[in-house]
């Protein structure tokens, strides 16, 4: 499981907005906002849109930590 959400990050550096991200993924505004704050899981399929969208891995929206 992602322990940090990185969607921030990668809009910052691909000069995007939440707002746009919402727009090219046809996810709703709120429902971005709310997991960029980490406030809701991102399912696997919205993932993957989101990640198509940023040009990224699913695996890089995400810092990964190996729990033992």
């Amino acid at each position: 499981m992602g322990d940090k959400c990185r969607i921030r990050e990668w809009l910052k550096t691909r000069g995007m907005s939440q707002r746009d991200l919402a727009m090219v993924t046809n996810l709703s505004e709120t429902y971005v906002s709310d997991i960029v704050r980490g406030r809701i899981f991102v399912s696997l399929h919205n993932g993957m849109t989101i990640a198509k969208a940023l040009n990224v891995t699913i695996e890089e929206l995400y810092t990964w930590k190996v729990r033992e």
